[in-house]
């Protein structure tokens, strides 16, 4: 990233900035003007000036407002000036962010009890009623501390201008709670995932975030639930301790106890875990296997290439069907240390013809999420780097020609012979890579990695590769659907390489 940050000075702005919301340790101001050098899309930051210097500094993308000209940088700051020190204190735990001012809009975030929002502007929107009165308050369109944008109703919420007013003050303690059950209020518990991907190295940011979790939050008697497949807010009149050592949350009948390396495990009510949820939380958390079956590459006759060196692949890639082979593991088969199951996530019994029962564990946080995520992003970023050092321009006969940029933007066209059977029918030709892929260790010795192609427009509708690359050539092989799984690559079929020639 060092180096990235020192090119940035050599070229063109890529805009001006309004800062929205800075860091305590940025030394911005809310509403300055600032020249941004470079956009990462891999890191998610932008490169600014530090004030007062000549050095630079990376600011999360979505601490700025970025315009294209100085001008309409500094018209958003004149409109932006009234809610420049405009600051929400949440009154209750569970306040959402949505995706639309209207109370049916779709749940972006959802925030803690005292935690601190940023207001960005009033917005008309629809009337909140209870009971069939109107509620006082108006919709803001808010930052939350994650970057998470979205609308939120001030009903419940404390306002104040930062350096006008006093700071709301947090809410009164809660009652004291009996020692036995303390541990829950008192930590902060992540999905036992987490440890499991800070052990391995293999850090998928779909799910490492730091919205997940279990929080408990004792003044409002409630302990919320957020995984990657569940999510749900239980409030409690009491809390009973069991023979067994468990605590019953009444009246909604979940379940939590702690084991005895002091791991916290919490069991939903049956009702609340619906068969979809199951099977998404189930295919996260299955082992994956410790040995897969290699396919093979297919054997390449002189007439195939032309004595041009084109691989087979890329001519059969868009007429050849996905590989039926699956990965396959011994009947008794032990997770890797590179491959981490995360299998302790589930405590399930299963009776013939009941439904599985589900547990979730989460353990104690160590260290600091955040540094993981922005170790993760470097990680990323240098793959690209290291992917395009010997050119960014990639050719192919049947392939079209390819172009990756280190900012994470790709440029595809003449792709047609791989449609629809590598790229769907009307992608366009532009979008972002992510090296967001791991490979199992049994294909490390012939593939150097994966990463996945977003194209514009079409962001929910990833595209899966593996490659290999030298400096003359880059292979790509498509991933169809079952190949990949916990962000690891399980399979790749070299028949279906596609061959560029580097330029």
């Amino acid at each position: 990233m060092a180096c990235l940050i020192a090119l940035s000075a050599c070229r063109r702005l890529a805009g001006w900035g309004v800062v929205l919301w800075p860091s305590a340790e940025s030394g911005l101001t809310v509403g300055a003007v600032i020249p941004v050098h470079f956009k990462s899309n891999i890191s998610r930051t932008w490169i600014i000036d530090i004030p007062g210097s000549s050095d630079k500094q990376e600011v999360e993308l979505w601490r700025l407002s970025v315009h294209a000209s100085k001008g309409k940088a500094e018209q958003y700051a004149e409109d932006f000036q009234t809610f420049a020190r405009l600051y929400g204190l949440s009154r209750r735990d569970g306040l959402v962010l949505r995706d639309a001012p209207e109370n049916l809009g779709k749940q972006v975030y959802r925030l803690r009890l005292d935690e601190t929002i940023k207001l960005l502007k009033q917005v008309a929107g629809a009337a909140v009623e209870t009971g069939g009165q109107a509620l006082e308050g108006d919709w803001y369109l808010a930052l939350a501390e994650d970057g998470t944008t979205g609308y939120v109703f001030s009903n419940q919420l404390a306002i104040w201008a930062d350096g006008l007013d006093a700071q709301p003050p947090l809410t009164a303690n809660a009652p004291a709670m009996d020692v036995r059950m303390m541990d829950i209020f008192d930590a902060t518990w992540r999905p036992d995932y987490f440890a499991a991907m800070q052990a391995s190295g293999r850090i998928d940011l779909n799910r490492y975030q730091l919205r997940f979790g279990i929080f408990a939050d004792p003044i409002n008697r409630q302990i919320r639930i957020e995984l990657p497949w569940f999510s749900n807010a239980y409030k409690y009149t009491a809390i009973d301790q069991q023979a067994d050592g468990s605590f019953v949350l009444r009246p909604s009948g979940a379940i939590f106890h702690f084991t005895q390396s002091g791991d916290l495990v919490f069991t939903p009510p049956e009702a609340d875990i619906s068969d979809s949820v199951r099977q998404s939380f189930q295919n996260s958390t299955a082992p994956l296997p410790s040995t897969i079956t290699i396919i093979a590459a297919p054997a390449v006759p002189a007439a195939a290439t032309g004595g041009d060196g084109v691989a087979l692949g890329d001519v059969i890639a868009a007429s050849q069907p996905p590989a039926t082979t699956p990965a396959t593991a011994p009947a008794v088969a032990q997770p890797s240390a590179a491959a981490p199951t995360e299998a302790a996530t589930a405590t399930a019994a299963a009776v013939e013809e009941e439904p599985v029962a589900v547990s979730f564990l989460f353990k104690r946080q160590t260290g600091e999420p955040r540094q993981v995520i922005a170790a993760e992003e470097r990680r990323r970023l240098n793959l690209l780097a290291t992917m395009v050092a010997g050119g960014e321009y990639f050719e192919s006969m049947t392939g079209g020609v390819l172009v990756i940029t280190p900012t994470g933007r790709f440029t595809w066209m003449g792709y047609e012979t791989l449609v629809p059977a590598v790229i769907p029918a009307n992608r366009g030709d532009r979008g972002q890579i992510s090296m967001d892929l791991y490979l199992h260790p049994q294909l490390q010795t012939e593939w150097q990695g994966a990463f996945t192609l977003r194209f514009d427009n079409f962001l929910r509708e990833p595209l899966q590769f593996a490659y290999k690359i030298d400096q003359q050539s880059l292979t790509i092989v498509p991933l169809p659907a079952g190949s990949v799984r916990i962000s690891t690559v399980l399979q790749i079929d070299p028949a279906l390489g596609i061959f560029f020639m580097r330029y």
